[in-house]
């Protein structure tokens, strides 16, 4: 036989046990807030940019790249495609990576845009660490850091991988040719193109890859074709530019990478 109770003689117990949840959770420990990681010091982002920086070698010329991906014995980089551009005579590609090592290197089908961007694969069974990408482009004032292995300037030997300090001075609202949206300070030259863009969490926002006041051209332009407005458009000059990487992602169709051997941060 079964036993019902009626619903006016069960809402008080009910009630009762709610009151008594309420109380058992409100007394527990509240755990604090996990802090935020903080920001790295200079030198320290400097060694994780040579550690994940590589030098693209392209016939008689050169340009950077940045180490991203791992697949059992094979490497995945980032960089621009007007570094595989370089030397038109060149038939084949070559990576130096941070230990000296020397590897032949294939590129991957290019982007179905015009975007600026490229990636290649090599196989080795040493073991290097990878650049943590940050799809969240940071703000305006925010400061960046930027490395790669620029040319010599006459007269000098190669100065090897430089690293420059700086900040972002424009995230545009839309990119300008080549993929090219986040603005920065830092001094970019000839031979950095395609090196990593870092935040303070050494997290890699952006791809290098066009230095202030370029040579020839007209960059500054919008991808769909469309001039920024004439203010805006006047100031540009005055920064390098980079590609965020969340572009170069989607771009390349790349899977999402692993970042267990960049700083967790913002």
């Amino acid at each position: 036989m079964k036993l019902r109770l009626p619903l006016r003689r069960g809402w008080p117990g009910l009630v009762g046990l709610a009151t008594g949840l309420v109380l058992w959770w409100q007394g527990r420990p509240v755990r604090p807030p996990r802090p935020p990681a903080p920001p790295l010091a200079a030198p320290l982002l400097q060694r994780l940019a040579e550690n994940v920086t590589v030098k693209v070698v392209v016939g008689q010329n050169w340009g950077s790249g940045v180490l991203v991906a791992r697949q059992g014995t094979t490497y995945t980089l980032v960089t621009n495609q007007h570094v595989l551009e370089g030397d038109s005579r060149a038939t084949d590609y070559q990576v130096l990576t941070p230990d000296g090592h020397r590897y032949p290197a294939q590129p991957l089908p290019a982007p179905p845009t015009q975007a600026d961007v490229a990636a290649l694969r090599f196989r080795s069974t040493q073991t290097y660490p990878l650049a943590c990408p940050q799809p969240h482009l940071p703000t305006a004032g925010e400061p960046v850091f930027a490395a790669g292995f620029p040319f010599p300037t006459e007269g000098q030997t190669d100065p090897g991988l430089v690293f420059t300090t700086g900040q972002v001075s424009w995230v545009l609202p839309q990119p300008l040719e080549g993929g090219y949206r986040l603005g920065y300070t830092n001094a970019v030259e000839k031979g950095m193109s395609g090196g990593p863009v870092l935040n303070r969490y050494g997290r890699l926002v952006a791809l290098n890859g066009m230095h202030k006041d370029p040579l020839w051209g007209d960059p500054y332009r919008y991808a769909d074709g469309t001039l920024p407005d004439p203010a805006l458009r006047s100031r540009l000059g005055d920064s390098s530019w980079g590609i965020p990487i969340g572009q170069v992602w989607q771009e390349l169709g790349l899977g999402t990478p692993a970042c267990a051997s960049a700083p967790s941060g913002a």
